[in-house]
């Protein structure tokens, strides 16, 4: 046992959100006490269809409406690139793999200029390096796949490969469709042919990216 955290779900349970981020929780031991680690991570909830909105719940004062006719709710439909300086963290799982972490900002502005119809798009991927990866005589390499799309890194070597490698996605289809499109990386040790060669993973969607701050 390493540490706990709790989090509310009271904003999740209403239907209000159906993504819920918690970002730096700090974690507590046995006896409640900070040990001075935090851990990010998102709840997430898909209701089933048809399911009608709780009445003894107020109005969400923060939802908006899509101008290109996508949903009213804080999720809806969403679109693309670059990540900006909030970005998403790794969460280490017990299997070692990195679960991915997603954090819901505000919808951007920009979003309400976009036609809903299908147009095309070019997604930008960099991949800049992976630090601290676990293993001896590792040789890393990336797969980063979007849309239908993989691209891959050279193969590096060593616990902290720099990568430095940028990769372009062109696609063509409905922003809301796009919006939901994740962006997945996966880590391999191409050393190894064995089945536990995935080091870790990570993936988030292209409305996140789109969504953050300064994001082109």
């Amino acid at each position: 046992f390493i540490g706990s955290a709790k989090v509310s779900l009271r904003d999740l349970s209403s239907g209000k959100v159906r993504s819920l981020p918690s970002k730096n929780v700090p974690l507590v031991n046995e006896n409640g006490q900070g040990i001075g680690a935090t851990i990010d991570m998102v709840v997430a909830y898909d209701p089933p269809a048809n399911a009608a909105p709780n009445p003894n719940n107020p109005p969400d004062e923060n939802a908006t409406v899509d101008a290109g006719g996508g949903g009213g709710d804080e999720e809806g439909s969403e679109t693309v690139p670059d990540a900006g300086p909030s970005g998403s963290a790794g969460v280490p799982s017990s299997s070692g793999q990195a679960v991915g972490v997603r954090q819901r900002l505000p919808r951007a502005q920009s979003r309400h200029r976009l036609v809903n119809k299908p147009q095309d798009f070019q997604i930008r991927v960099r991949v800049i390096e992976a630090r601290q990866l676990s293993g001896n005589n590792i040789k890393p390499v990336v797969k980063v796949h979007v849309c239908g799309q993989t691209h891959r890194t050279r193969i590096k070597k060593g616990n902290n490969p720099f990568f430095d490698e940028m990769f372009f996605y062109n696609v063509h289809m409905l922003p809301s469709d796009l919006f939901e499109q994740n962006i997945s990386f996966r880590v391999y040790n191409s050393y190894s042919l064995r089945a536990d060669s995935l080091m870790g993973a990570f993936m988030l969607d292209v409305g996140y990216v789109y969504d953050e701050p300064d994001s082109s």
